[in-house]
């Protein structure tokens, strides 16, 4: 259960807008969101890191009309997971509240938003950050971005280089510490971004985010090719500072993108998509990429469209992809070998799969292959419902205990809800088919019951064989194994 408000100008359509004060259910667990119906915005984003912003962000907005004001100012904690993951979902679910809000109340119908409105996203230092990353996951939903004093990735705002492990570790296992951090990496997703206008607004006597993480961001853009990039770094200012976004430049930026942009989406004739995870990302121009070959990897998927319509599409590391025909209407796709024709009757998203040597467009009737693609331990934090901690009947405290520091320190760092649960009562959901909606994490040994039972119905490549843990046929018994 959350509480919404919803503050209304009296003169922003020439009547009244109510100002209501709404409790509701959120599925995906968005807490503590304010939105905020100033003169000015469609949807605005506006990410705080622990900092009120007072009127430094409406001032600059005044003059424009008819958008949505959100402001997200404390998702799950101070820091808000870096607005990754959960927090992610969390962002995005304020914008599908406030449709559904907007729906359900015929007294507003005159400042309703579309189901998948494209936002402009504002952010200052770590809210920044978030804004960068947001928009180069999920490019189609974006109409600009204004980050503020954002870094680039944890490994830029602080170095490895200078940690006392960085002396001892062997380079191939820190690679492997570098690819699990690779989906945060927004410098690597840039490319997503090359078709959106970005104002990078960054003080030049930054102390705490040095001003060359703007300088980075906007250059890697403009060697990308990006025509709409820009900074504008302020002489002498620190990490914040008033006018950070009142100041005639972020106004005239955002006049740009909120009245003369059109509406539209954007349709440009070359691009690349960049994708590290999935399932934490969204499409480019209607493409996405569904699953990888290699988990872990970065996947890109090019497209030229030529002038008859066809588009020639050259993978990398792409297992399936997907076009969206509401976002793009490519008459065929050229995929190596492969020449789709695509009716232009077709409508709604198709898949595409190899198909031998080449591809081919996958039977719908039978859905995505992979339901659950392999990902980094994180993901799990991404959950539906509560994660559920379920221990074995037996009266272990070290295991009761195990479970009881995971959901303490998921409350305190992540304000993730979770349960403990008994393999008896588990068992008696799983005969009836009512598993808990969330993510599930087992704490015990291979012998018992309930993990024999899941891995059973061969929903993953695990197995278990007498009392030894099996991965597509190879033997997991060493204790220092992890996956």
């Amino acid at each position: 259960m959350m509480q919404i408000r919803l503050f209304g100008d009296p003169a922003a359509k020439g009547e009244e807008i109510p100002i209501q004060t709404i409790r509701l259910d959120i599925q995906l667990e968005a807490q503590n969101e304010l939105l905020v119906h100033e003169p000015s915005l469609d949807v605005v984003c506006d990410f705080v890191d622990g900092k009120a912003f007072g009127n430094a962000f409406g001032i600059a907005l005044r003059s424009i009309s008819g958008w949505w004001v959100v402001k997200s100012a404390l998702i799950r904690n101070t820091k808000g997971l870096d607005w990754h993951g959960p927090s992610a979902q969390d962002a995005w679910a304020t914008i599908d509240s406030l449709f559904e809000i907007l729906q359900a109340n015929t007294d507003w119908k005159h400042w309703e938003i579309d189901s998948n409105a494209r936002v402009v996203l504002v952010g200052h230092s770590n809210g920044g950050q978030g804004a960068w990353y947001l928009a180069s996951r999920y490019p189609d939903r974006v109409v600009g971005v204004i980050p503020a004093a954002a870094y680039i990735k944890s490994q830029a705002y602080i170095p490895w280089t200078m940690s006392r492990s960085a002396h001892y570790t062997d380079p191939a296992l820190r690679a492997i510490l570098d690819s699990s951090l690779t989906p945060d990496d927004n410098d690597l997703h840039l490319s997503n971004l090359v078709d959106i206008p970005v104002l990078a607004v960054h003080g030049g006597n930054d102390t705490n985010v040095p001003v060359w993480h703007s300088r980075e961001y906007v250059s890697i853009l403009k060697t990308l090719g990006a025509k709409n990039a820009s900074i504008r770094e302020v002489p002498n200012e620190d990490h914040w500072f008033s006018s950070v976004f009142d100041n005639e430049q972020v106004q005239g930026f955002l006049e740009t993108l909120l009245v003369t942009e059109p509406r539209s989406p954007r349709s440009p004739k070359d691009f690349t998509l960049t994708v590290s995870d999935p399932r934490a990302s969204g499409t480019l121009h209607g493409w996405k990429v569904e699953s990888l070959i290699f988990p872990g990897r970065l996947a890109l998927l090019r497209v030229k469209i030529d002038e008859a319509g066809s588009a020639q599409v050259i993978v990398s590391n792409v297992h399936s992809f997907s076009l969206d025909r509401c976002l793009s209407v490519c008459k065929s796709v050229q995929i190596g070998a492969s020449l789709i024709p695509i009716s232009s009757e077709r409508s709604g998203i198709i898949r595409f799969n190899p198909d031998g040597a080449g591809w081919t467009i996958a039977d719908p009737v039978k859905g995505p292959q992979e339901k659950h693609p392999p990902a980094r331990l994180q993901s799990i934090l991404s959950s539906n419902g509560p994660i559920s901690f379920i221990i074995s009947n037996d009266t272990n405290s070290r295991e009761l205990s195990i479970a009881l520091r995971l959901a303490h320190d998921l409350q305190i760092f992540h304000r993730l809800d979770s349960g403990i649960l008994r393999e008896s009562e588990v068992q008696v959901h799983l005969q009836d088919g009512r598993l808990p909606s969330g993510n599930l994490v087992f704490i015990g040994k291979q012998s018992s019951a309930f993990p024999r039972t899941l891995l059973s119905e061969k929903r993953t490549p695990f197995e278990i064989k007498g009392n030894v843990l099996e991965l597509n046929g190879q033997v997991l018994d060493d204790p220092n194994t992890g996956l």
